[in-house]
């Protein structure tokens, strides 16, 4: 029971962690899509 402070620490900086990856995943994801969508409409436009 001596571990159980250091074993929750690890899981929240799991947690954070595995969190901050998919937000920047989806962050990354959204970026690509608009620059896509951006690129097609002048094209389009053109």
């Amino acid at each position: 029971m001596i571990h159980g402070s250091m074993s929750l620490g690890v899981a929240g900086i799991v947690s954070l962690v595995s969190m901050a990856v998919v937000f920047v995943v989806l962050l990354s994801l959204y970026a690509i899509i608009t620059a896509f969508g951006k690129v097609f409409s002048r094209k389009e436009d053109k």
